[in-house]
């Protein structure tokens, strides 16, 4: 499968829009074997969505979770299994949230304890603005490593250079999973 690495967006798009009942189906007119290598009446039994002899659409009931057969010629992917690389983050979305949560109430925001760092809007005060603490970005767009936000949530700032506590202070750290997610989107480019 790492061959081919499109492969895991059409599975996961197709995934998506079957979950949400935007699925088409394809007639294949030139036979009446479908893609599947059902008949086209076996397919269209199995499909959520039918069309009758006029042409219109009425769509059918389908249970969440059930996928078409033929998603995946490999069969290699399946739901739930789909990379975290198919989806591309933004920090408005899928980080400015995490900071809401964990680092503007009462630390990162004006008349807080950290408030040289305002997190109201972790974009603008984060990606391409220099570190005070060491001489790295705190964030630097592609590439997480080089970082500083990210030394910070690990507790690893002296390693980089820096100095202070490991983020956020006085409570736990963030989650593994979290961090990840912040460290996907910096590696992705840090999109907006």
């Amino acid at each position: 499968m790492k061959k081919y690495p499109w492969i895991y967006s059409c599975v996961f798009a197709a995934s998506t829009l079957a979950q949400t009942g935007c699925v088409s189906k394809i007639v294949d007119d030139d036979d009446d074997v479908g893609d599947t290598g059902e008949t086209e009446e076996e397919e269209e039994e199995d499909t959520s969505e039918t069309t009758d002899s006029e042409g219109e659409s009425s769509e059918g009931e389908s249970s969440e979770g059930e996928s078409s057969e033929g998603e995946s010629s490999e069969g290699e992917s399946s739901e739930g299994e789909s990379s975290e690389t198919d989806t591309v983050l933004s920090h408005d979305a899928d980080i400015q949230p995490l900071w809401d949560a964990n680092c503007v109430s009462n630390c990162h925001q004006p008349g807080g304890s950290a408030s040289f760092l305002d997190l109201g809007d972790g974009y603008s005060a984060m990606v391409g603005v220099s570190s005070t603490q060491a001489s790295l970005m705190l964030v630097d767009a592609g590439s997480s490593a080089d970082s500083y936000v990210v030394a910070k949530l690990r507790g690893t700032q002296a390693e980089a250079g820096g100095a202070g506590s490991q983020m956020p202070v006085g409570t736990d750290a963030l989650p593994e999973d979290d961090i990840s997610l912040i460290e996907l989107w910096i590696d992705q480019g840090a999109a907006p």
